[in-house]
């Protein structure tokens, strides 16, 4: 009798642990890229071009299968895994950040009396090509610049190096957050032509001046969330553009043109810059995005994207200048 019921408390635990690790296996699956016939669909260095062409493939299936309507194809970013490309870590988030919260608007349409046009353009900064050192730092500058051009009209080039060596909150080369405090009093941004980009941190130089600061920042909602339509409009209109995170996933990464619906689950990974929005596009409307791959990615680095998919507007925030 004793042997018999150790035998089955054996079978029970063995079967408890195959039933855990089906259980595990199912989760990391679910926010897999998958095309047709359920294939985990991702890019890596060592795909042929024939590899390439079966992967685009079975993507244009799941396009069309679904009803979307945007293209994928070859581009350069597909030279790198997802990972080396989308660093965000939202771990590094500041323990301050319900400081920059606000509370958003749900429902008003307008900027002090104006009425929100149905399509905006605001103001950004050329794409640059950024698969290396600092990505984060790259989106807070594009950030303020965006901001300089609207208020003064001049576009500058302000340092991410500075940014990537100075910062006071440990952020790398691979991992960071918002930066937009080194833009604050007491610190204050550096130009580019002064302290130049490496693609590595280094020390701190102290030698060149600020050039231009920033008097404020926030969250257009909350850094945890994505923020509203209308909320995210208000600030690209008020302040020219609005940084945010977006979850990247193969589809995103071979993007080529067309309105981006495709919609899976997944944590954030990625910064971006909304620059402006369309309400005729992807049926209930769309964020144009700008995204530093380089302007062989993309619609010359641009993305229309649908509100609400991948997350886009999680954590969007926005700059006050001066």
């Amino acid at each position: 009798m004793k042997l018999l019921r150790k035998r089955c408390m054996l079978g029970i635990c063995v079967l408890v642990f195959l039933v855990s690790i089906i259980w595990v296996l199912s989760l990391q699956g679910v926010n897999a890229d998958r095309g047709s016939e359920g294939k985990i669909i991702r890019f890596t260095q060592d795909d042929s071009m024939r590899t390439l062409q079966v992967k685009l493939r079975e993507m244009r299936e799941e396009i069309s299968r679904n009803g979307d309507t945007f293209e994928v194809g070859i581009n350069p970013a597909m030279q790198y895994p997802l990972e080396q490309l989308c660093t965000l870590n939202p771990d590094l988030k500041p323990d301050d950040s319900f400081l920059y919260e606000n509370d958003q608007q749900e429902s008003v349409s307008s900027v002090d009396g104006i009425a929100l046009p149905p399509a905006y353009m605001g103001y950004y900064t050329p794409v640059e090509n950024v698969m290396g050192c600092g990505p984060w730092a790259f989106i807070t500058c594009d950030l303020f610049e965006g901001s300089i051009l609207k208020k003064d009209g001049i576009l500058v080039n302000l340092s991410e190096q500075y940014l990537i060596d100075c910062n006071i909150f440990g952020y790398n080369c691979t991992k960071g957050w918002f930066c937009h405090d080194m833009h604050k009093s007491p610190y204050g941004a550096r130009l580019e032509s002064c302290y130049p980009y490496t693609g590595v941190q280094g020390p701190c130089d102290p030698t060149c001046p600020w050039a231009y600061r920033i008097s404020s920042w926030g969250y257009v909602g909350d850094s945890s969330s994505v923020s509203t339509v209308y909320a995210i409009k208000q600030k690209i209109y008020t302040y020219g553009s609005v940084a945010c995170c977006v979850y990247v996933d193969s589809y995103f990464q071979a993007y080529v043109s067309g309105c981006f619906s495709h919609n899976a689950g997944g944590a954030v990974n990625h910064m971006v810059i909304l620059v402006g929005w369309d309400d005729s596009k992807c049926t209930t409307g769309a964020w144009r995005l700008k995204n530093n791959w380089g302007t062989s990615w993309g619609e010359a680095g641009f993305m229309w994207i649908k509100y609400g998919v991948q997350k886009v507007g999680y954590a969007s925030n926005f700059v006050v200048y001066p």
